[in-house]
This record gives structure tokens, sequence and C-alpha cells, in this order.
């Protein structure tokens, strides 16, 4: 066959077996006037543009220009339209695994369910959605039978793509080591020096490597990280430069070089606005602010802090603005601006959209910085609300933090048998907490 009609026909094929549009695959690089000849074999494509339609339908350039290829197993096609979903998920579409969930729970998903199977779908991707809604417990409670399953009979394939999707995911969430367990173990299943799932290995070993930055594994991510930024620099497809620059300035704090790391993260908050990410840019502001803090600089930190902070309210991303608030209240207390940093914590525990585990943070922090200013009755009546708060929201760490804080306040007034009653609280919070 003429390698013209063979490149379009197998375009075709392709993109009919994953349920894509000939508009999708074009995409914004291409028109659907073009992939339409080219399906026809009335055109042929430039390396560049075989090498985009190559990437969007997860097969190596080599599968379209080959003169024979092993056709696919009836089961390996049953598990395209699941793979389909997982690789939207993997490009930030949670809409495909929400709706092909509901059909697998209605029984309208092409045999995938199947109580043979061993394994139903249903279980991975509604593990998965729970990751993507922030309810990792739950998820990796739904995933880890499905898992263990894939693992003993599963396509490793498919294996790789749902352990890809849970540590991105539990990396999302800043849960590091079970992000570079599930990571590493996605690595593994890929073939070394595998061309079709080349794309899946790029994104793979960025996540890893920031992975193991976060995760305090320094050695391991350093070398990663440096080859993945030079990468970078030549426009690499999967790579993500902000996440990059980010762990970089963790490995090259951890190694003592703070110019370095400073450099990093003030690169990162400046493609992070020149992105319009607020949350690269918030997110590497904080770094700068927490290094520059480590070295006594109270004023650049303070300063830089707030600029994080100003970012993501100005993004509309208040919840997200929380979590830093919290820490400028507590650097502000640090610099001897208690009276600001009680308003600021006033007006932010006022504020409704304040999640109930910050404003817990927010009494915490003000009570303990109070007592250090002497002022011993606000700081109770403080932590103490901050205790009722955390009982009422299940937040066991504020509650054991704000419990044992309390019993040392109460012990130094003089009032032993509350003192021993709230520390007796923290210390069943803790031992709940481990368990």
């Amino acid at each position: 066959m003429e390698l013209q009609a063979r490149i379009g026909q197998r375009i075709r094929r392709r993109r009919e077996e994953l349920g894509m549009t000939q508009q999708e695959l074009a995409g914004r690089e291409l028109t659907r006037g073009f992939i339409s000849q080219l399906e026809k074999g009335i055109v042929m494509p430039s390396l560049k543009s075989l090498e985009l339609i190559a990437s969007r339908l997860y097969k190596p350039v080599a599968y379209f220009l080959e003169d024979s290829l092993g056709e696919s197993t009836p089961d390996t096609q049953r598990w395209l339209v699941l793979e389909r979903a997982l690789w939207q998920l993997l490009d930030g579409e949670a809409r495909p695994v929400q709706e092909l969930a509901s059909r697998l729970a209605s029984g309208a998903a092409d045999g995938l369910a199947r109580a043979d199977d061993g394994f139903p779908a249903l279980d991975i991707l509604a593990g998965l959605l729970a990751l993507v809604e922030g309810r990792p417990d739950e998820g990796s409670r739904r995933l880890a039978p499905a898992v263990r399953a894939l693992r003993a009979s599963g396509p490793s394939r498919l294996l790789a793509l749902v352990l890809a999707v849970e540590g991105s995911q539990l990396a999302r969430l800043q849960r590091w080591p079970e992000a570079v367990e599930a990571l590493e173990e996605a690595r593994r299943l890929l073939p070394d020096g595998s061309v079709e799932e080349a794309c899946l290995g790029r994104r793979l070993e960025t996540w890893l490597a920031v992975a193991y930055a976060h995760a305090g594994r320094t050695e391991e991510a350093l070398p990663l990280l440096e080859s993945l930024w030079q990468q970078a620099g030549q426009q690499h497809q999967y790579i993500w430069p902000g996440d990059v620059l980010m762990a970089l300035g963790l490995c090259y704090a951890a190694r003592g070089d703070e110019a370095r790391a400073l450099e990093a993260w003030e690169r990162a908050a400046g493609l992070g606005h020149l992105l319009g990410s607020a949350h690269l840019e918030a997110s590497a502001l904080a770094l700068q602010a927490a290094s520059l803090r480590e070295r006594g600089e109270g004023a650049r930190a303070l300063e830089t802090m707030e600029r994080a902070c100003a970012v993501l309210r100005q993004t509309g991303q208040a919840q997200e603005a929380a979590r830093l608030e919290v820490e400028l209240v507590r650097m502000l207390f640090e610099q001897g601006q208690g009276e600001r940093a009680l308003a600021r914590a006033a007006a932010l525990m006022d504020d409704p959209a304040t999640p109930a585990q910050h404003r817990a943070r927010l009494l915490l922090v003000s009570g303990q910085s109070l007592a250090r200013m002497g002022r011993v009755a606000e700081a109770i009546e403080r932590l103490e609300r901050a205790a009722e708060l955390a009982q009422a929201e299940r937040l066991g760490r504020e509650l054991a933090a704000a419990c044992s804080e309390l019993g040392r306040l109460l012990r130094e007034q003089g009032q032993h048998d509350r003192a021993s009653e709230y520390l007796a609280r923290a210390l069943d919070v803790y031992e709940q907490t481990l368990h």
C-alpha cells in the first residue's frame, strides 16, 4: 500500500477507536479539512504534523509508517474507552471520566463492568474521581483492590496509566510519599525505550522528579530536574517548566544553596505571572517568603508573602489564599506586628470563604502568639474557640494542638485540674490520629 494512503487509513482507524472527531484531532494547530484530506490519502503530512497527530492519538510515529502492524485483540479494544478517559484526565479533563463512571453505574458501558473481570472499571473511575475531588483516603481505598487485580491479570499498559493518574493526583494533593510510590511503579511498568509509551514516560519522569523533591529525596530529584530543565529550554512537549523550577528551588535549598533556590523560585513566579497561572506565581512567592524568613530577612519575607496572598485573592482563589494567609498572620506576629496580625486574622475568620480548617489554624496561631505576648486571658479564649471549632469539624491535628497549648497555659496559671483535662484530651486525639 502507498505510504500516503497507509498513513491516512491508520490515522482514521485510530481516531475512530478513540471516539475522536476530526476537529478534536486537529485541535488549534491544524484544521478539520486537513485531517479529512490526510485520512483520504490526498495529502502527505509533514514530520512535525505527524508527530503532533501521533501524540494526540497516543501512538508512536512509527505506528503510522510501518508496513505491517499487529491488530488489537478484542479484549484490548474493550479497554480503549477507559484508556481514552484516563488520558483526558491526565490532561485535566475530568468530565469524560465522570460520564463513563455514570454509564458504568447504569450498566451501559460495553461490558467494562463484567463481573468476571475481577477489577470492575467503576472502582478505578470512582477512586480516581475521589482524588480529583480532594478525598485522598476514599480514593486510595477504592483504588487499592482494583489495582491489585490489575497487577495480577490486567493489561500492564492500563495499570501504568491508572497509577500515573493516581500519582499525579496525589502529588496535586501534596501526598508526596504516596505519589512517589504510585509513580515509581507506573514508570517500572513502561518498557525501557518504549516509543509507544514515550509521551506517558515523559510525563512520569517530570511528576516523579517533582515528587522526589517535595518528598525530600534531593539526590534522586536533582539530576532528573536539571535534565528536565534543559529539555524545557528546548520546548520539550511534556515538561512543565514552572513545576520543575519550583522543585529545583527545593533541591537547592536542601543543599544550602539559598541564592540558587531564590533565583529558581523568582523565575517560577515570573513564569506564573506571564502564563496567567496564579497558583504557580503564588506558590513560588510563598516558597521565597519562607526562605527569606529562615535567612532572617523578615521584612522582605512579609512583603513577598503579601504578594502571594494578593495574587490569589485578585484571581478569586479565596480558599487557596486562606492557607497562605495563615502563614502571613504567623509572620506578622513574629515581626512584632501583633495588632495588625490580629486584625488580619479576625477579617479572615469572618470571611465565609475561609475554610473551617484555616479558621481553626488562625485561632490557634493567634492564641499561641498572644500567649507569647503575655496576653494570657485572650490567648486562652482563642485556643478554646480553636478547640471547639476543631471538635465540631473533626479536625484532629488542630484539636490536639489547641488542647496541648491550652493544657500548658492553664498549668502555668495554676489551673492544674483543667490543664490535666486538656492534656489528656490532646493525648487521646494524638493516639486516635495515629491509629
